[in-house]
């Protein structure tokens, strides 16, 4: 509340007596020109559209307030980079980046980084207390105490112990270490120290090393940490904190330079500021005077919470002001007429990825940009082929895994065989390799979002085990849905967790957020064998009824095909068991190759040989192994090819169309001699619509590696009319796809093992979870 009485208290005709006003029903008839007073931002004026329409609006800009809001994508964290980019060249500038979330300021720091030229003095800003902790050498956390269970888990004792593990291990992963943030001010300010301090600040350097500090040594070390704050002040160019972190930062009297005085920006940007309640919107302005203020954000997604009206008994008792804490200032002015513009145009999510959220959310008003073209055709055939659903018309897709029961931790939720068919997924994609959307001569990076801390920490734990290189390891990243406003990956994977219930996971705000950040590839994990079932003892409703935007959301994925079904051997076992010898689920190391198909005959087959790490040699997978993963940072664009481009050149003669000739592309992929692409010439009458349909039966599979059973599949091919393509198919030989526009090779994790052994044995591991055809049923 002191921002707040500090904006209300303020001198009639100052600058914060002049926002206040204008903010109370943004209406004004003075204006300022930004342009004309910061003469820096006149190349924002050469932007294109629609952010042009934000730039000319700067030029009457009321009480130098510029908001405005957009759809996922469209590109309102960009506009701001750019105007903070521009301002922050002029020797001198100054900025402050103020979102609510550590995640998010620290997804802003690497934004703001790579849009400048020079990325020195972009600052990480922690609260003040941690920072003097971090200089002094007394950051360390103390262990929390474990919480009981909710009364209602019905945990066993054993179930109770990893409960108890998860929790602490949650918490522990939700707390603050300042120094292992490489971008903190309490780094910059220790380098600074080390290396041209050292005659100065040797004292307080000595006292950081030492085990225990008398209270003369504390207010002695608390005061060095002071001064060095202050010496290193006019390195900071830009500040990125939350908006307490930001206001105790000007509130602190001792935070001053001897000869610049207080640290003050030119500009502030606050970002996602539908998500914070105004009270806190002020913390990040009420202390400063800047000649721009830039705010944004997305009213559909997630507004600030009160804890008053979100009470389960609110009904009881009428909430005097949680109604007006649930209305963020962005919301305000978009209802008064206050927003420079709206913006509608999304440029993040390649193919129909927001489709659903563009309808069902946003009630149409989001134009997609990026609706086709190679890299859509190629993470659309990605995702068919990982997922074994040829007849997906999207690159968005849902897996349901009967198997993956939720297990209550705390108030929390977890559930282990999400986690591992996440796990598994990630290294079946990396291991096919897919491009960055931003920059296809690079691999591009996966994000995992789940609705649940304790699922976070468990992805958090067993990642932290996998020996996947650096390249893997700082390329996939798992964050919750609320963490993930303003983030994106090339491929995201959410996972729902919940499995009777869904909790608050269809709130259209939350499914806003979740259906929107990949932008080549989606993935949601659910468990819908529940769904229509209702909840133990509940007279209400089927949950069927009450969440129908997450049903709504299957339905969409329904009618285009892009459901999968997990297959689990064992009933109620699936991927809550992954063995680390063949990585398959349905069994642990123990019982690998127990578990054997029967021939014809009723005979037992031989077990087969699992085959060996393919790193070290040894008895486990290659994922399990304890030499790193290898991964490359590169991706090859030739695999990226138009899907629009007809493989015939039909430059034949029209008027005979049955001896017309014809340029057929084919793809050969083997797994020993890699993929070749050929050009054979067919005659006869081809349509080249058929041809071009990626689902089209034209891919013929053939089953053996040798180059007699190929030369003859060829001719086959070349000999027959083309009208019945699927007559080339022979008994053995390499896979050949004709005009597969994105043909990728094998992405199955588990190694081809066709080699292994006789042609008779058969192991029953199952194909990594994912059936052959559409999974689930419409609701």
């Amino acid at each position: 509340m002191a921002a707040v009485s500090t904006m209300a208290t303020a001198s009639e005709g100052t600058f914060h007596n002049t926002l206040w006003q204008y903010t109370a029903k943004f209406q004004t008839t003075q204006s300022v020109n930004i342009i004309d007073k910061v003469p820096a931002l006149a190349d924002i004026l050469k932007i294109p559209k629609p952010h042009n329409i934000i730039a000319n609006s700067l030029k009457e800009c009321p009480a130098r307030l510029c908001a405005y809001i957009g759809v996922p994508g469209s590109g309102k964290t960009t506009f701001a980079l750019r105007v903070l980019a521009l301002m922050v060249a002029n020797a001198g500038s100054k900025a402050v980046w103020s979102v609510h979330s550590n995640e998010l300021c620290n997804d802003a720091v690497r934004k703001i980084q790579a849009s400048l030229k020079d990325p020195k003095g972009v600052v990480r800003l922690h609260t003040l207390r941690a920072t003097i902790a971090a200089l002094t050498g007394r950051s360390a956390q103390p262990q929390p105490q474990p919480q009981p269970s909710h009364p209602s888990s019905k945990l066993s004792a054993a179930e109770e112990v990893v409960s108890q593990a998860i929790a602490t291990a949650d918490r522990e992963s939700l707390s603050q270490n300042v120094l292992e943030d490489g971008d903190s001010l309490a780094n910059y300010a220790l380098y600074f120290a080390q290396t041209q301090g050292l005659e100065t600040f040797h004292t307080l350097l000595e006292l950081r090393d030492k085990h225990r500090l008398t209270d003369e040594e504390k207010l002695r070390a608390n005061d060095d940490a002071m001064l060095l704050l202050n010496t290193i002040l006019p390195v900071i160019r830009v500040l990125v904190g939350t908006p307490y972190a930001v206001s105790e930062f000007a509130r602190a009297t001792k935070l001053e330079h001897d000869k610049l005085g207080k640290w003050s920006p030119n500009l502030i940007v606050i970002d996602e500021a539908g998500r914070m309640p105004e009270s806190q919107w002020w913390m990040a302005v009420a202390y400063h005077q800047p000649e721009l203020i830039i705010t944004m954000g997305d009213p559909k997604q997630f507004n600030p919470m009160s804890k008053s009206l979100d009470s389960h008994g609110h009904e009881n008792w009428r909430s005097t002001f949680g109604p007006q804490r649930r209305m963020p200032i962005i919301t305000r002015a978009e209802k008064a007429g206050g927003l420079a513009t709206s913006l509608i145009t999304n440029n993040r999510n390649h193919g129909r990825i927001a489709e659903w959220a563009a309808d069902a959310i946003y009630g149409g008003r989001m134009n997609i940009v990026k609706l086709r073209g190679p890299v859509v055709d190629f993470f659309r055939d990605l995702g068919r082929t990982a997922l074994r659903l040829d007849e997906a018309t999207c690159n968005s897709f849902m897996v349901n895994i009967p198997e993956g029961d939720e297990k209550l931790v705390g108030v929390s939720y977890a559930n282990v065989a999400n986690r591992n068919y996440t796990f598994h997924l990630i290294f079946q994609l990396f291991q096919s390799g897919f491009p960055s959307t931003l920059d296809t001569g690079k691999q591009g990076n996966m994000m995992v979002i789940c609705g649940y801390s304790s699922q976070l920490a468990l992805y958090q734990q067993e990642w932290a085990k996998f020996k996947a290189n650096a390249f893997i390891k700082d390329n996939v990243s798992f964050r919750t849905v609320d963490d993930s406003m303003s983030a994106e990956a090339d491929i995201v994977i959410f996972d729902t967790v919940r499995s009777l219930l869904l909790g608050f996971l269809p709130h259209a705000s939350r499914m806003a957020v979740a259906a929107t950040r990949g932008c080549g590839l989606m993935i949601t994990l659910v468990n819908a064998t529940s769904w229509t079932k209702r909840s133990e003892g509940s007279q209400a409703q089927s949950n069927a009824a009450r969440t129908n935007l997450m049903l709504n959301y299957w339905n969409w994925h329904f009618a285009r095909g892009a459901i999968a079904n997990t297959r689990p051997e064992q009933k109620g076992c699936g991927f809550n068991l992954m063995c680390t010898k063949c990585n398959c689920p349905g069994h642990e190391d123990y019982n690998c190759g127990i578990q054997i198909k029967k021939r014809k005959n009723d005979e037992p087959a031989r077990v087969k040989k699992v085959r060996p790490c393919k790193l070290c040699k040894g008895s486990h997978h290659h994922i399990y192994c304890d030499q790193e993963i290898p991964s490359s940072a590169f991706f090859d664009e030739t695999r990226l090819r138009p899907s629009t481009t007809a493989a015939i050149n039909d430059d034949a003669d029209q008027e005979n169309p049955d001896d017309s000739v014809h340029n057929v592309e084919v793809e050969v992929t083997n797994v020993a001699t890699g993929t070749r692409r050929k050009r054979l010439e067919i005659t006869g009458n081809i349509d080249p619509a058929t041809v071009t349909n990626s689902n089209a039966a034209l891919k013929l599979e053939i089953r053996s590696a040798t180059r007699a059973k190929l030369d003859t599949a060829r001719a086959a091919l070349s000999e027959h009319h083309p009208e019945h393509p699927m007559l080339a198919k022979q008994d053995a030989g390499e896979g050949v796809i004709v005009n597969k526009s994105q043909a990728i090779g094998r992405t199955d994790l588990e190694d081809d093992d066709s080699d292994q052994g006789d042609g008779e044995e058969e192991r029953e591991h199952g194909n990594g979870g994912q059936g052959d055809d559409q999974g689930g049923t419409q609701w």
